[in-house]
């Protein structure tokens, strides 16, 4: 899995310093696993070599993002101690256990980074109740990773962190706030995401047989060989539901922590004995910023797209900038400045929806200053998605639609997804959809659609109308 040419490690270069997705099972541990343990060898000595190009990068922070700590239906959660302490008690092994140092200052300021662009967390601090431990505990998600590393990065502090049942949207930014403040510390971090692979890909696997497991498993390490995050966060919830796998959302955390960076991807191991799939992928940083488009905040008015793809755009850079609303530009064809219409601005990032908010009718003195208004609206105030950033902000793809005055219609066969976008109406409530969206491909569709998002429970009593937009792609 290894891409060509050389990568670089850097003595001082601070940032992401590179990461590793590993496995937990318990019966890797010798004192654990004893002869069964040589089933799954190969990940052992995979594992210790991770480790190794781990010691190599020099960091002077470990963070360990595992499934199985605290979690929070909607939370990331991150441990704030001094100290880490674990065992294995749980798995007839009390007696061995391990201590490690924390890093309180990193995690407090990754807390910080994650409250300010609006990233739901937990912070968790040890011995701050009755009775409660003044060290943090390491779970075995923790415990089992960390058993082949403490004796090259023993006293390299450290930062737990558990994604819980937040959204893949949500781990994927949360890694980027961990790249973004190890940058502006100075810090030089090392990412471990703690997770096994599918659980069902044989009858006796702990969940059972099922194909989604090798579907998932087979499909994942294919898309990481190839870089491409943005598959990994399109996988279907179904297919990572039915796999029965616990390393999806540490992995997102750790890929978003390597969002903007160059690097190699090494598939060291992928074996699975017991019906688990464990992946060793390993994710050496180099010295360079990825020329991908990742530019700074302070980046240069946007120039591709027609007109009102780079007017929305460089609206919300403006009001990410400054957090002032953009002067409408003086060589914007005249028309947008003497035509009237509700406008709504929809974002694409890597293929996903990012936030979309329109108006049906113009509230604004001319097109120019609805599509401004807009802009910004479905860039910071769309209630499905968290604010977007400056950093991602030069990797989404704006567009545009210009409605058209709607005109009311008799009955469903006067709809036409493709043509037409629909309104729905019953009393104070309003639903409205666009035409010509991916996956909407049937009349029913398109009013199902639009009943739920005005709340209305059935057909009986709606009025209907249709539209058609004028489509301004990137």
């Amino acid at each position: 899995m290894s891409t060509a040419g050389p990568v670089r490690f850097s003595s001082s270069t601070p940032g992401i310093t590179g990461a590793s997705l590993l496995p937990h099972p318990p019966v890797m541990l010798p004192e654990i696993g004893r002869e069964q343990g040589s089933a799954c060898a190969a990940t052992v000595e995979a594992v210790r070599l991770a480790a190794g190009l781990a010691a190599d990068s020099g960091p002077d922070a470990l963070i360990l993002i595992s499934p199985h700590g605290r979690m929070f239906q909607d939370a990331v959660s991150i441990s704030v101690s001094a100290v880490y302490q674990g065992d294995m008690s749980r798995f007839g092994c009390p007696g061995l256990d391990m201590k490690w140092p924390g890093d309180p200052e990193l995690a407090d300021a990754i807390i910080k980074g994650m409250q300010t662009c609006g990233i739901p967390f937990v912070r968790l601090e040890p011995g701050s109740g009755k009775g409660e431990k003044s060290f943090a505990v390491l779970d075995h998600g923790a415990f089992v990773p960390l058993y082949y590393h403490k004796e090259v990065l023993k006293d390299v502090r450290l930062v737990h962190i558990t994604p819980g049942f937040c959204s893949p949207r949500t781990a994927y930014e949360a890694g980027r706030r961990i790249r973004q403040t190890a940058k502006s510390m100075g810090r030089r971090v090392w990412v471990i995401a703690s997770g096994d692979l599918s659980h069902c890909l044989s009858p006796e696997a702990p969940c059972g047989f099922d194909p989604a497991g090798e579907a998932y498993d087979r499909g994942l390490l294919q898309k990481l060989a190839q870089k491409d995050t943005a598959g990994v966060l399109a996988m279907p919830p179904e297919l990572l539901d039915n796999a029965c796998q616990c390393g999806h959302l540490p992995l997102l955390m750790l890929l978003g922590s390597l969002h903007g960076s160059e690097y190699q991807v090494m598939e060291s191991s992928y074996e699975a004995p017991f019906g688990v799939g464990y992946a060793v992928v390993v994710f050496k940083c180099s010295d360079n910023e990825r020329e991908n488009g990742m530019k700074s905040a302070e980046a240069a008015p946007d120039t591709r797209g027609d007109a009102c793809t780079r007017l929305a755009k460089n609206a919300l850079r403006e009001y990410l900038q400054t957090g002032r609303t953009l002067k409408v530009p003086d060589d914007l064809p005249p028309e947008m400045r003497q035509r009237r219409a509700g406008a709504f601005v929809s974002m694409e990032l890597h293929g996903e929806l990012r936030g979309c908010i329109g108006t049906l009718y113009p509230t604004r003195p001319d097109l120019a200053e609805e599509i401004i208004a807009n802009a910004i609206a479905a860039g910071t105030r769309d209630p499905r998605f968290l604010p977007v950033t400056p950093e991602e902000l030069e990797e989404i793809d704006f567009h545009v639609d210009i409605l058209r005055a709607p005109e009311p219609v008799e009955s469903l066969s006067d709809l036409d997804p493709g043509k037409y976008g629909v309104i729905v109406r019953k009393g104070g409530k309003t639903g409205l959809l666009l035409p010509d969206l991916k996956g909407v491909d049937t009349v029913e569709q398109q009013v199902g659609i639009a009943l739920r998002k005005a709340g209305i429970a059935s057909l009986n009593g709606v009025t209907l109308e249709r539209f058609r937009v004028e489509r301004h792609p990137s």
